[in-house]
């Protein structure tokens, strides 16, 4: 079960928190240099730096991110799990906002929380829309 299936079916926000965490630690760490102001998203509650690449052979979307907030760290990972390692295409087609909404997210975190996993939305978005062949 992935990370996401396993917060979505958490009893409470308890068991919700903890499996947030664990999923933080399976967020592989973006490299230290990778952490610019370009890769910055402004308006978290925690730090955040969001590095996408598209390898042009396999033409796959690859996302790396950073947070120091062990929470924030597993948000990020819910948010990029579908999207790893997906043709372009396939990343282009997502619906982001609907995925989240289908997570159920809103009723476990706090407004501050909401607002900065919009704004990792919002950069994620703003990169479907500028790839050319989406």
């Amino acid at each position: 079960m992935n990370w996401a299936e396993q917060v979505k079916n958490s009893h409470g926000w308890d068991a919700a928190t903890r499996k947030l965490m664990l999923a933080g630690k399976a967020l592989p760490i973006l490299d230290e240099q990778d952490r610019s102001d370009s890769h910055y998203i402004e308006g978290c509650e925690s730090p955040v730096w969001l590095k996408v690449s598209i390898d042009e052979q396999s033409d796959q979307v690859s996302i790396e991110a950073y947070s120091p907030g062990k929470i924030v760290r597993g948000l990020l990972q819910l948010v990029i799990e579908p999207l790893q390692g997906q043709p372009v295409q396939t990343f282009c087609n997502f619906d982001l906002l609907m995925y989240i909404s289908e997570l159920g997210l809103t009723r476990l975190l706090s407004p501050s929380r909401n607002n900065g996993v919009l704004k990792v939305i919002e950069r994620l978005r703003a990169l479907q829309r500028s790839l050319g062949s989406c």
